[in-house]
């Protein structure tokens, strides 16, 4: 399981101007938010959906449908990025979508603060889910989900 943040493309608008003119400005959009999604994939070969972090506590249904990935979760913390109360939340999701698999599921991690809780752990215990923490200094060496998932997908959206 892992995360990563994304921004969307600015979008850029076509500017007609006088040839040499000095009054020329290209407009820009800006985006106005980023997003966070956290995904695992399963060596046993099911898929398992993304959960899908926005900022904002109030969330849109226009932009809930706008983000929606087939059966996916979204949340909205303030802030937009995981957070300690996000994991547990994603774990019983997780939880829910592996109901059918043989337990225990080893669940790999970085070590990041935000995957440290009790909370974490009781649901891990619930739903037959052994958590493995990467070694802090070694995440950068096992990266195989921003490797092979996210990247390619930022590479051509973001």
């Amino acid at each position: 399981m892992d995360e990563t943040s994304f921004i969307p493309k600015t979008a850029r608008g076509k500017v007609v101007a006088v040839r040499d003119s000095a009054n020329v400005w290209r407009k820009e959009t800006k985006s106005s938010f980023h997003m966070t999604v956290a995904g695992a994939v399963s060596a046993a070969g099911p898929e398992v959906p993304p959960i899908t972090i926005v900022p904002g506590v109030r969330l849109f249904m226009k932009d809930i449908a706008d983000l929606t990935i087939e059966r996916a979760a979204i949340t909205g913390p303030p802030k937009g990025f995981s957070n300690s109360k996000i994991l547990p939340q994603w774990l019983v999701f997780f939880g829910d979508n592996i109901a059918h698999l043989p337990k225990p599921v080893v669940l790999i991690v970085d070590n990041s603060a935000t995957h440290i809780s009790e909370e974490a752990a009781q649901i891990c215990v619930e739903y037959g889910i052994m958590l493995v923490d990467l070694p802090a200094t070694a995440t950068r060496l096992f990266q195989p989900l921003d490797v092979a998932l996210f990247k390619p997908f930022k590479d051509g959206y973001c």
